[in-house]
Formats: C-alpha cells, sequence, structure tokens
C-alpha cells in the first residue's frame, strides 16, 4: 500500500501514535472534524470560482449559455459559412 510515498509500516506507526496522542475515544471525533473542515473548504472553493466565472466578462461574439447550475457561460460563437451550417439554413 503506497500513499504519499508512505509504506504499511510507516502508516501503522503514525496510526499508533493518533492513538497514543488522542485516546481511542477522541481518534473518530479528530477525523470528524478534520472531514468536516475539509468539506467546507471544497464548498467555499466552488463558490469562489463560480464568483469568478460570473464576474469575467465574456469576449466579444461570445454569447451567454446556461450551465449545468443556472450559472452562465460564454459559449464561441457558431460560423454561419461552415458546411454543417449550410445544410441546417440551406443556403
Amino acid at each position: 500500500m503506497l500513499f504519499l510515498n508512505l509504506g504499511g509500516q510507516e502508516i501503522a506507526l503514525l496510526a499508533i501514535a493518533v492513538l497514543l496522542l488522542f485516546g481511542a475515544k477522541r481518534v473518530p471525533e479528530v477525523f470528524r472534524s478534520l472531514g468536516q473542515g475539509i468539506a467546507e473548504f471544497k464548498r467555499a472553493s466552488r463558490e469562489v470560482l463560480r464568483e469568478l466565472e460570473e464576474d469575467r466578462p465574456a469576449r466579444p461574439g461570445q454569447t451567454p449559455q446556461r450551465g449545468p447550475e443556472g450559472s452562465t457561460t460564454p459559449t464561441e460563437p457558431t460560423d454561419a459559412s461552415a458546411p454543417d451550417n449550410e445544410a441546417r439554413t440551406g443556403q
């Protein structure tokens, strides 16, 4: 088993150190808090990215299009002279 270049013995040693440091009753509480902190960090970073995308001005010639979460994302304009568009427009 390889996790962050740690082998099985190193992970076991870390687990024993955590048990000795926090005690058997507090270990689940510590890891639960750690998981909640990571989840909150992910939520906050997604929110910041979403706000940055909303505030970014669209380039000229782009039209906003609804994304999966209701946000607007710019799309490239289509070229009316493209061969696949000619068939649709009858030109």
